[in-house]
């Protein structure tokens, strides 16, 4: 039906270039719960299985961001700039296929007591320096 006749219904033309991009659950093919319990700490490490895997866009940063280094899914969702739940989603089906794998993160380094102490008499510092007047 050309576009003249719809407007003739009150309406206006539907173009291609009026349309929406695709909702984020296409990424996901609606999956909204991912398979693993993926934290926002959660470390994780690309694997090389040599598995054909069809990837988008997301998905590929995904796994180079974790080539080389253990990777945090905060730090993977901030950069491939998906939201959280739907980057748990994408890594859990990397995980699946083999792709990806976590890895424990090892524990904090104590602080040293030396440090724990320069903070603490900069912070009585400011306590004792009255704040100026205006």
């Amino acid at each position: 039906m050309p576009a003249s006749d719809v407007e003739d219904f009150g309406g206006q033309a539907w173009t291609c270039e009026d349309a929406e991009v695709p909702g984020l659950y296409v990424l996901t093919d609606g999956q909204t719960t991912p398979s693993h319990p993926l934290e926002v700490q959660t470390m994780l490490v690309a694997e090389d299985t040599g598995v054909a895997i069809t990837l988008g866009p997301e998905t590929q940063r995904a796994i180079e961001m974790c080539r080389g280094q253990p990777t945090t899914v905060a730090e993977i969702a901030a950069l491939i700039e998906v939201p959280l739940q739907i980057t748990k989603v994408i890594l859990s089906r990397l995980i699946d296929a083999g792709a990806l794998i976590t890895v424990a993160s090892s524990p904090s380094a104590p602080a040293e007591t030396s440090l724990l102490e320069a903070v603490l008499e900069g912070l009585r510092n400011l306590a004792v320096e009255p704040a100026p007047s205006c």
